[in-house]
């Protein structure tokens, strides 16, 4: 177990940079943090749980494997809009106490320190749903 959380947060790191450049790009264009999290947050999940599923958990993506995945998407859907609403709301806040102690940051830069703050969070509960969703179906 310990090996497979190990392997997970690795993997996991991978998906996270592939969601911050995603975040980064999208915030810097101008799309507000929570909608910019909703699209790369979902796009690093499924790269995630893919990898995961072969790589981490020996699982194949057989016929059967389906059922698993279109729960595993019903989950990632909600848990990023969840945590993209957290940002949303974090991201103002963070910014107007960065700039009221005197550090000039751009809005998208307080995002992307808003994403760091709620990461951990989300891969702890990412591993056990993954985890739980790989071995059950």
């Amino acid at each position: 177990m310990q090996k497979q959380a190990l392997s997970f947060a690795f993997v996991s790191g991978v998906g996270w940079v592939l969601d911050f450049l995603i975040l980064s790009m999208l915030v810097n264009g101008d799309v507000s943090p929570g909608l910019s999290n909703l699209c790369s947050a979902t796009v690093a999940a499924i790269f995630v749980y893919f990898v995961a599923r072969k790589f981490i958990f020996k699982r194949s993506f057989g016929l059967a494997a389906t059922g698993g995945f279109v729960f595993y998407v019903i989950y990632t859907l909600c848990i990023v809009l969840f945590f993209s609403f957290l940002i949303q709301l974090l991201t103002p806040w963070l910014h107007d106490l960065l700039i009221g102690i005197g550090v000039n940051l751009t809005l998208a830069f307080s995002a992307m320190i808003s994403k760091v703050i709620v990461t951990p969070i989300n891969l702890a509960i990412n591993f056990v749903v993954a985890k739980f969703i790989t071995l059950r179906m």
